[in-house]
């Protein structure tokens, strides 16, 4: 599964954890289609966890299911709005489509037809990387690559923690009436190809954070120097956490420590929750602050609404 990762376009924070972490993933979940809520069909999220040293993490990996047309293989993607772009790879590509079928120097548009996350498309155009990936074998999905943030320019993305389930509105969609009124909004700004959402950490509100929903290893992410600030630490304490996580045939060493207080977004919070920096100074990774899925696990529904520049939240939606 390191082909869910491209150097290009992931946000660098997780391109280092996850290539190396995903070599350990096991599936977690393959359950069928969820019921309809709110006058939509539903999918339900399939989680893969990864086991980093001695720690085992449940849900590393938030995937949805793709199904194309005239295509009887399972087929999953990795949703990851901290991906500035759309990306599949060659390798599961020619699975689906057959051997020649990739791009083999450059990265190429090809279309495709049917339907993800229950979002339909025709002749849509996605990258083709040439090179990457890998094969399933047996009952195993294919795994095709990463659904990134500009997919969602022109659609809402609805992801359901309680129950676990994903619904992509199709392009140009309203928000169903249920859930608009249902829901509370922040504001959601776009710099970078990222998305900047008005985070509350220790009662101090922060602007530098951005949502990664294809960051479910730590909760919280961000530079030594706003660590320390969170923590209020010095990161050379020895019972810090300290998780080593292969990356591109290096180690990522990650520090970690509780924050002194809550940290909010909306009506979701946490309290203490675990923050990290990465202190040995591989690539970029000292310069993003980020947050998780952790913050919405079992209680909210979230509404991500690129188009309407705000981001929802139903605590226990029905």
């Amino acid at each position: 599964m390191s082909g869910f990762v491209n150097v290009s376009t992931r946000s660098l924070l997780v391109l280092a954890l996850l290539v190396g972490a995903f070599g350990s993933l096991t599936a977690l979940s393959a359950q069928q289609d969820a019921p309809t809520f709110a006058g939509l069909a539903w999918t339900k999220i399939h989680w893969e966890a990864a086991k980093i040293g001695d720690r085992t993490v449940e849900k590393a990996a938030l995937l949805v299911p793709v199904q194309l047309d005239g295509k009887a293989a399972r087929i999953l993607v990795q949703l990851d709005l901290g991906a500035d772009l759309t990306q599949f790879d060659a390798v599961p590509y020619e699975q689906l489509f057959g051997k020649g079928t990739a791009p083999r120097d450059a990265p190429k548009k090809m279309p495709f037809t049917g339907t993800f996350g229950g979002a339909r498309l025709t002749n849509h155009p996605f990258d083709v990387l040439p090179g990457g990936g890998e094969t399933s074998s047996g009952d195993e999905p294919v795994f095709l690559g990463t659904l990134g943030a500009d997919f969602f320019q022109t659609r809402i993305l609805l992801l359901d923690f309680v129950h676990q389930r994903v619904r992509i509105l199709d392009e140009g969609a309203r928000l169903p009436a249920a859930l608009e009124n249902a829901a509370t909004f922040v504001s959601l700004t776009v710099r970078d190809g990222k998305l900047f959402v008005p985070l509350s950490i220790n009662g101090k509100q922060e602007d530098s954070f951005f949502y990664d929903t294809g960051s479910s290893l730590f909760a919280i992410t961000t530079t030594r120097a706003k660590w320390q600030e969170i923590t209020g630490r010095t990161g050379n304490e020895p019972d810090n956490e300290v998780w080593r996580v292969p990356s591109w045939g290096r180690e990522a060493v990650m520090v970690g420590a509780r924050a002194k207080g809550e940290v909010r977004l909306g009506r979701a919070s946490l309290e203490h929750p675990l923050a990290f920096f990465e202190s040995s100074g591989l690539g970029n990774l000292n310069s993003v602050s980020l947050f998780g899925n952790a913050l919405f696990f079992d209680r909210f529904l979230v509404i991500v609404d690129i188009p309407g520049k705000r981001l929802g939240l139903i605590e226990k939606p029905d």
